[in-house]
């Protein structure tokens, strides 16, 4: 049989039974520790068992995230933590440092442990728990409102939106000039409806980027929330954090109303402010075309191929000339 030179790795998933033995060294844990996959995203998340405690794993993908933008997440959640908003938070090793380098195929990857929310699963959202949301994420933009941390590499302001995602549109397709004229026309038409400069007026700060029920866990006897998953924290305004959820429930102007009912009794909402919300729904949905080429580019999963991200495009433009 002939030799192969060695292949190049993309992705790999690392296996559950062996970061038993590297957990239990790096971290104050009891010797048995039982590790589970539990599912593949933008990362690949673990759930970690010991007899006393449950915890999060999260590894990120190799060059998903820069070491400085990693920090800057865990440094929001202790953060977030210390002004008792309820969050999934990042555990220290014995050494006092909160993340684990780890040599894969592909690279260097990093993971962190993180606390495991209180509470059970949100199977869909209902009034009651829709109006929690607006709450808790109107308690945690006061505390994030004005805050800014350069190592966060996501910016979600109109034109860094767009900057970004045609960025990596291009190193996904190329000179693909139809894609881009598509994405170009949302840009137009945005700024022909709403006014670009009076966006200079929202308030701005540290998102969550990806608020929506399956980020969170409720624990029903004391109607605690708490919100996980910090990956698409980023600077830019608070409104695209409204735009998301309204993205997440499209299907239901009810849970929308009671999700801003619950957000405005924490933070004020003008008329003009509500108005706003679905065109940060667009900007929103703008944004994940690029992430989303990014990672799915075709070849590793998830896959994605040119012609949905194509038929994405045509379906934000439609939604858009509907407003």
């Amino acid at each position: 049989m002939k030799e192969t030179t060695e292949l190049a790795i993309e992705y790999s998933v690392i296996s559950a039974l062996s970061l038993s033995p590297i957990l239990t060294e790096i971290y104050d844990l009891p010797e048995k520790v039982e590790v589970e996959y539990l599912h593949q995203g933008f990362n690949d998340t673990y759930l970690v068992t010991t007899e006393a405690s449950k915890y999060t794993l999260r590894i990120y993908r190799h060059n998903w995230k820069s070491l400085d933008d990693i920090r800057g997440e865990i440094d929001l959640l202790l953060l977030l933590k210390d002004a008792h908003i309820p969050v999934s938070y990042p555990i220290a090793n014995t050494e006092g440092d909160f993340i684990i380098e780890l040599t894969c195929p592909e690279g260097i990857r990093y993971a962190v442990l993180f606390s495991y929310a209180l509470g059970e699963n949100i199977p869909s959202l209902n009034n009651e728990t829709a109006r929690l949301l607006g709450e808790h994420l109107g308690r945690l933009h006061n505390i994030t409102e004005k805050r800014e941390d350069e190592r966060l590499s996501k910016r979600y302001t109109y034109s860094e939106i767009f900057t970004y995602t045609n960025k990596l549109l291009k190193s996904r397709l190329g000179d693909s000039i139809d894609i881009f004229q598509k994405v170009s026309s949302i840009e137009q038409k945005l700024a022909e409806k709403i006014d670009i400069d009076k966006l200079e007026q929202l308030p701005k700060g540290i998102c969550h980027g990806d608020p929506h029920y399956e980020n969170t866990f409720l624990e029903k006897s004391s109607k605690k929330m708490t919100l996980f998953d910090f990956d698409f924290c980023g600077y830019g305004y608070l409104h695209y954090d409204l735009g998301s959820f309204f993205h997440y429930e499209r299907n239901s102007d009810q849970n929308k109303a009671k999700f801003l009912e619950g957000y405005k009794q924490i933070r004020p909402l003008t008329v003009e402010d509500k108005k706003l919300i679905p065109y940060f729904e667009i900007l929103m949905r703008v944004f994940h075309l690029g992430a989303r080429a990014n990672n799915a580019d075709g070849i590793k999963n998830p896959l994605w191929p040119e012609n949905e991200i194509e038929k994405n495009i045509d379906d934000i433009n439609h939604q858009l000339a509907s407003l």
